[in-house]
């Protein structure tokens, strides 16, 4: 399975491909709904014999009950492992046979199962995906095997990597009680008392039609699409404990920090998280924030890049990145790997400053540009299949409509520098959030002084 946190930020940067400047078209898509109430979108791009067969079930790491942390993502692992009727070997060699690129992740809102072929496969896709929604088969054997594998992962992505751990620790400080605090692994204590019957009842409550979308992008006609995703999952039953997901109130945690230190990290890094709006909790906001993200992030043009990397050297490097697409609330991050021979006493003021001095020296002209950068990208997305699904998937499980996704770059044309420059002042001033700082071990007699 891939990286989630990998994907995430693929997702993050994907957003901002999909294109105001391309012709409206190459964003226009079709919506359906079947008996069972599965949500279908599909996507037509006939310029290849392809497609995307993506199932996006809106559920993740903030359903897990407390204390099963992890469970989500260990069911994505054994949805690979069979079910009643086809055994996860055959499938593999199927896919491997056709040529299939097959892969999974999940996330804190959602899970989602996708593969790419050319079109003359997708039967067979939708085949296998329609068996293992409803008639997965955990043994054992298996359940034993992927909880091993996921504690492995575990241990290698998270455990060993200071910067992981200390991204974790920053969550869990501004999230408090809310279920986004949980990492989406779970931790090794989680991870290692979860049994076989937590993944069952996990699956049984979430892998339903009437908690799945599912998209379509590439060679593809309505009435083909129509007849393929009846003939599929329109005769597949609903859970009988299905609840739908929750979207959970936020604790105000006000303005905090957090310090560590560790031996492994060569050169301080700053982590600023704040609590921002999705789209679905309030839309002009959230596309303000993906502006303000643009704006604050792009290498060399930011005003903010030029305070602290050019001029002022305190960073090597920024990264900036705005939470979009979840059910609730999510996070604005910015990231900065700090040069090593920095004073670190002043550091917080002195990002504060830059941070402030950069939304205040904001204007018309320079949010034009950022909307302009951002609208350019947007085309590339628009003629990927891949990426088009990937983008609507994304947008559409957080909870926004189709015709608010092929409107998106409207949406950025219409957003007015006030309305950026209003956004990014509340985030910074009033909003939730955490200054992070992670230091060498050799430093924290430094920074007692």
């Amino acid at each position: 399975m891939k990286n989630f946190n990998k994907l995430l930020y693929l997702f993050v940067f994907t957003f901002l491909f999909l294109s105001g400047s391309a012709k409206a078209e190459l964003l226009q898509g079709s919506v359906f709904e079947l008996k069972n109430g599965m949500k279908v979108i599909l996507l037509e791009d006939h310029k290849a014999p392809i497609i995307k067969h993506m199932v996006w079930y809106k559920n993740g790491a903030s359903d897990e009950k407390e204390g099963k942390g992890g469970v989500a993502h260990l069911l994505e692992h054994l949805m690979f492992r069979g079910t009643k009727n086809l055994s996860g070997e055959e499938a593999e060699e199927l896919m491997e046979e056709h040529g299939v690129i097959s892969n999974a992740f999940t996330s804190q809102d959602y899970t989602a199962y996708h593969q790419f072929s050319d079109i003359s496969k997708l039967e067979m896709l939708m085949l296998i995906e329609a068996d293992r929604m409803r008639n997965l088969k955990i043994s054992n054997k298996d359940f034993s095997k992927e909880r091993d594998v996921v504690f492995q992962e575990r241990m290698q992505q998270i455990e060993t990597k200071p910067v992981a751990l200390f991204m974790e620790n920053v969550r869990k400080k501004l999230w408090g009680e809310h279920p986004y605090s949980r990492p989406v692994s779970g931790t090794v204590e989680e991870i290692k008392s979860l049994t076989r019957e937590d993944a069952k009842e996990y699956y049984d409550s979430f892998y339903t039609p009437e908690n799945a979308i599912l998209v379509l992008s590439g060679d593809l006609d309505l009435d083909t699409a129509k007849d393929l995703a009846e003939k599929y999952y329109g005769s597949i039953e609903n859970s009988k404990i299905y609840k739908s997901p929750k979207v959970y109130e936020i604790a105000n945690t006000g303005k905090q920090s957090l310090t560590e230190y560790d031996e492994k990290v060569k050169s301080p890094k700053v982590v600023y998280a704040f609590v921002a709006p999705s789209y679905n909790i309030n839309p002009q906001k959230a596309i303000a924030l993906e502006v303000l993200e643009e704006y604050l992030g792009a290498d060399k043009i930011s005003p903010f890049y030029k305070k602290v990397v050019e001029k002022s050297k305190i960073a090597a490097q920024i990264a900036v990145s705005n939470g979009f697409e979840a059910r609730g609330y999510d996070t604005f991050h910015i990231v900065l790997h700090i040069n090593p021979e920095v004073d670190i006493k002043d550091l917080e003021k002195e990002t504060n400053r830059f941070l402030a001095e950069a939304i205040a020296e904001l204007d018309e002209q320079k949010a034009e540009a950022a909307k302009k950068r951002i609208l350019a990208r947007l085309v590339y997305v628009a003629d990927n299949p891949e990426d088009k699904a990937t983008m609507v998937g994304a947008m559409a499980i957080g909870g926004m409509k189709l015709e608010d996704i092929i409107s998106y770059d409207e949406q950025i044309r219409k957003v007015s520098y006030e309305d950026v420059k209003t956004a990014a002042e509340e985030l910074i001033n009033d909003a939730p959030s955490v200054f992070g700082l992670l230091l060498p071990k050799n430093m924290e007699s430094e920074a007692a002084q």
